[in-house]
């Protein structure tokens, strides 16, 4: 590892700016700290190996091929995976929300989804089954206005003003913003099942670094310092309500990155990627088959 990526490497676990030893050879990065020591360690963050795309698929880029299976669940599915389990489950678009420019590839096939680009602002208020008004959503993308389906359930409660989130430890960002509000939407019981939330820019080709500095490092640190504001913020209301429903935290890429640096500073496309799991009913540590590189 350090011969291969000589500009790039993690220090090893207990030394400055070190990995966070995992287990079976695996180390998480050091800006991850914040969010491994909120959930509780190695006992209730887990990590799956083997996730992406399998071998023989794909081609030159990655970014298609990963995208049919982390979406889709496979290149010939037509639906996401999100919109076969919901309808499973007996559950329509009303459990589901976005936040991007549109509805994540996982609901495809769901019929009338709202997304909006955070910050989030609803004018709503609670709809039951068999109510015939539909509630209004500002701040969407496209027109002013946007309508849900009348079995949605939305709080009467504004957002938090920017000066409260940051006081609740989220960074300011596209990202924080995001997991504020589904707190938020939690803490109200919005009827959500499944949230798609993306943090772009892992694609580092140039100036990746390493566990101080660099892209990469940046990037984690906005994703470690979110989510363990958002978990704060979950552990806050479980106790408040004793009769919340369990949530699921899955963070995943779209792959891996190979394992030699290129001589941009970055490294290319990779197989052999890993999921980040935490939440209520999580155990920790590290699961699956570790591919080797």
């Amino acid at each position: 590892y350090l011969r291969r990526r000589p500009g790039l490497a993690v220090a090893a676990p207990g030394e400055r700016y070190g990995a966070i030893d995992l287990g079976r050879g695996l180390g998480l990065h050091p800006a991850m700290a914040p969010v491994y020591n909120a959930v509780g360690g190695s006992e209730r963050l887990a990590m799956i190996g083997g996730v992406g795309v399998p071998d023989g698929e794909g081609g030159e880029s990655m970014h298609l091929p990963s995208r049919d299976f982390l979406h889709r669940g496979g290149r010939h599915e037509r639906e996401g995976w999100a919109t076969r389990l919901l309808r499973f489950e007996g559950m329509d678009a009303s459990a589901t929300w976005s936040f991007g420019a549109g509805p994540h590839p996982m609901f495809e096939g769901l019929p009338d989804h709202a997304a909006l680009t955070p910050p989030v602002k609803i004018g709503a208020r609670h709809v039951v089954a068999g109510d015939v008004a539909a509630e209004a959503v500002t701040g969407t993308v496209g027109p002013p206005s946007a309508t849900r389906s009348a079995t949605s359930r939305w709080s009467d409660d504004q957002w938090e003003s920017p000066a409260e989130r940051l006081s609740r430890g989220y960074p300011e960002g596209r990202l924080g913003r995001a997991l504020a509000s589904t707190a938020d939407m939690l803490r109200h019981d919005a009827g959500l099942r499944i949230v798609a939330i993306e943090q772009l820019g892992y694609d580092t080709h140039v100036d990746q670094g390493d566990g101080r500095a660099g892209v990469l490092a940046h990037k984690l640190d906005r994703l470690g310092r979110s989510l363990a504001a958002f978990w704060a913020d979950v552990v806050s209301t479980r106790s408040s309500s004793l009769d919340a429903d369990p949530v699921t935290v899955v963070v995943v890429s779209e792959f891996g990155r190979a394992i030699d640096e290129n001589d941009s500073g970055g490294t290319e496309h990779g197989r052999g990627g890993v999921a980040l799991v935490f939440g209520d009913r999580v155990v920790g540590g590290v699961h699956g088959d570790l591919p080797s590189v």
